[in-house]
């Protein structure tokens, strides 16, 4: 069995944290097509080194696009679908293509033993190791959890990266709104 040369190479989702190779959820699609094989995601080794949130600015903005933050910055949204940048970057978008389809989703689900139903929020990342992508969970949209005290469930998607599904941990019922959120931070 040999690979075809096409699409992206698979990556350890965050190889500072010495994830287990054995495991599906330690693997990522590589966020450059063709792959970087031989490499890491941030070109070492002789890889490309226009990878990364500076190499995503550079595929898809002129550098007249670059030098304008409210046009290529991170919290700008360029093609005007409500997704900033960096949000188009880790999610796998395109800045300059209105896609809904790299938006979370949020469901009620029942997980396991649980009795009723809980609120299950999915996304799709693409493997970079510049930033953390967390989901929070609220019933007033002031006060969030982090999913750390959530359930998770990430499944690898070795065409589009890893999808991950995140079960909050308060049931929802008629009297009980719930909310959820991704936050990305810089690591």
């Amino acid at each position: 069995l040999e690979a075809d040369g096409d699409g992206r190479s698979l990556v350890l989702n965050d190889p500072k944290s010495n994830p287990d190779p054995a495991e599906a959820t330690s693997w990522l699609s590589g966020g450059t097509e063709n792959g970087t094989p031989g490499t890491d995601e941030d070109g070492q080794g002789g890889g490309d080194p226009d990878v990364g949130f500076a190499g995503f600015l550079t595929d898809h903005f002129s550098a007249a696009q670059q030098a304008d933050e409210s046009i290529s910055g991170p919290v700008a949204d360029a093609d005007g679908d409500g997704l900033p940048t960096l949000a188009e970057f880790v999610l796998g978008g395109d800045p300059l293509d209105a896609d809904m389809d790299v938006y979370p989703t949020a469901s009620v689900s029942s997980f396991g033993q649980e009795p009723g139903e809980v609120l299950a929020f999915s996304y799709r990342t693409i493997a970079q190791t510049e930033f953390e992508v967390t989901a929070e969970f609220s019933s007033d949209l002031e006060s969030w959890t982090m999913a750390a005290t959530a359930r998770t469930l990430a499944v690898s998607n070795p065409d589009e990266g890893a999808t991950v599904t995140v079960f909050d941990t308060e049931v929802v019922g008629a009297s009980v709104n719930r909310y959820a959120r991704l936050r990305i931070t810089q690591k």
